[in-house]
């Protein structure tokens, strides 16, 4: 709040009401128990948050050396290609 300017503060009532059916969310340090993960779950898709666009990239090729089809979005990347690729995620 410190650095914005007119902030609103919204406030929900209800726990229940921040709930998305279905999302699981973990915390994984290590890429093999990534790949474990990965390979133990069931799913459509996945969003992976990771600290620098350097490290997505990284997780990127490993992804698809493990024959999972990946798709990296960061900083690095202009506008409009990371765009694109959100619609190639969307569209899988």
């Amino acid at each position: 709040k410190k650095f914005m300017q007119d902030p609103r503060e919204v406030c929900v009532d209800e726990e229940p009401k921040l709930t998305l059916h279905g999302l699981l969310q973990y915390y994984v340090e290590k890429n093999r128990m990534l790949n474990d993960l990965l390979n133990m779950l069931e799913f459509n898709q996945v969003v992976i948050f990771l600290t620098s666009a350097q490290r997505a990239v990284a997780l990127d090729k490993l992804l698809v050396e493990c024959n999972f089809p990946s798709i990296a979005i960061h900083s690095g990347l202009s506008q409009e290609d990371r765009i694109a690729r959100y619609k190639q995620f969307k569209e899988f």
